[in-house]
């Protein structure tokens, strides 16, 4: 049965058809669009997982055969099936691949999606000017749910398994980015984004810490040990956000002015360090929103964001010579593979190099 959504004007809500014991209802969801279809999506794995309740007799709904599932349905168990077995930066991941596909094919039978839907999908993604690791994250998220649906029995084959990623040239910019900012750039950005405080000491805590935005915004005041200079990242992405192993990360007397500076009296350790309006907690889109601003009004802040201060602590980090297990173990890496990735080396670096390759020569 076909599932829609529209816009209904007299009751100003989102409003749907799904399926029902009764052959068919409409649910009013709200005006909240994120909210209507997550409230969709509860429904639908109700139901077809047979946990609803017919209105009439309070009989179980009883579940319909495989094949007769629609994509959005087997994306919902997918995504309930990751959320409860796997870490939630896989689930993230496995949500945002699939939108691409589940809301362009809403009213398709899983067994009907083929391969040429996700070619054209390909296509029109690659004409919208979306990275190829977009893409090949769409591509990866679908083969892996068909691949799943195989093993638990909902589907006979996965008909997408010759479906190929797109090449990581695709959309390419011509001169890429760096990853990290010159110390000076950073520093000159920093003191834009104090217009909208506390951003200017958040994105200082960053470089000094090399934190990911993510976990600086969970930091609370039970994590800071002011006595031992250090804060404890109890959740962080290094061994999964569930891990009960917590990150030490090193806190210079900068950065301990930082946040002596944002400490309110008789502050609770389960509060935030950094705060908004009335002592709300900021989340990274709030604080994103903020950088957009600011970047709207400064040509400075021109490729300035919050992850090239990581790599920038990074880069310097090597460039002080810190031996690189200690960089690893600051920036919370799993491997040195990884603080390699996020090290930079630029041109002024390598012309230092050959400088003074030259000048052993003629010294020798």
């Amino acid at each position: 049965m076909p599932i829609d959504i529209w816009w209904y004007d007299a009751r100003g809500q989102w409003c749907v058809d799904v399926p029902s014991p009764q052959g068919r209802k409409r649910l009013y969801l709200g005006p909240n669009e994120a909210k209507a279809r997550a409230e969709l999506h509860r429904y639908l794995a109700q139901y077809y997982d047979g946990l609803g309740q017919n209105e009439a007799d309070s009989k179980p709904v009883l579940r319909r055969p495989a094949s007769s599932l629609f994509l959005i349905e087997l994306a919902v168990r997918f995504l309930q099936w990751n959320r409860a077995n796997r870490s939630r930066g896989t689930w993230r991941g496995y949500r945002d691949g699939l939108k691409h596909v589940t809301w362009r094919h809403k009213d398709k039978l899983a067994a009907e999606l083929a391969p040429s839907d996700i070619e054209e999908l390909k296509v029109k993604m690659v004409e919208q000017g979306y990275a190829a690791r977009t893409i090949n994250i769409m591509v990866t998220a679908i083969k892996r749910m068909f691949n799943w649906a195989v093993r638990q029995g909902l589907l006979k084959e996965n008909q997408l398994s010759g479906v190929e990623h797109v090449s990581k040239h695709v959309n390419a910019p011509e001169h890429p980015e760096e990853k990290h900012l010159s110390l000076e750039h950073a520093l000159e950005c920093i003191e834009i984004c104090r217009e909208s405080p506390p951003l200017g000491d958040i994105c200082e805590m960053l470089l000094l810490t090399g934190m990911r935005i993510g976990e600086l915004v969970r930091v609370t005041w039970g994590d800071v040990d002011f006595g031992q200079n250090l804060l404890r990242l109890e959740r962080h992405k290094t061994s999964g956000w569930n891990s009960n192993r917590p990150r030490m990360i090193p806190l210079c007397g900068r950065s301990m002015d930082i946040l002596k500076g944002n400490a309110a009296e008789d502050v609770a350790d389960n509060q935030p360090v950094f705060v908004g309006r009335d002592d709300q907690a900021f989340t990274v889109g709030a604080l994103h929103c903020r950088l957009r601003r600011l970047r709207e009004k400064h040509s400075e802040l021109k490729g300035f964001s919050f992850h090239k201060l990581r790599h920038t602590c990074a880069t310097y980090l090597a460039r002080l010579e810190v031996p690189e297990r200690v960089a690893q173990a600051i920036l919370g890496h799993s491997s040195t593979l990884m603080t390699r990735y996020c090290t930079a080396t630029d041109k002024h670096e390598m012309i230092e190099a050959v400088e003074r390759l030259a000048q052993a020569t003629e010294e020798g």
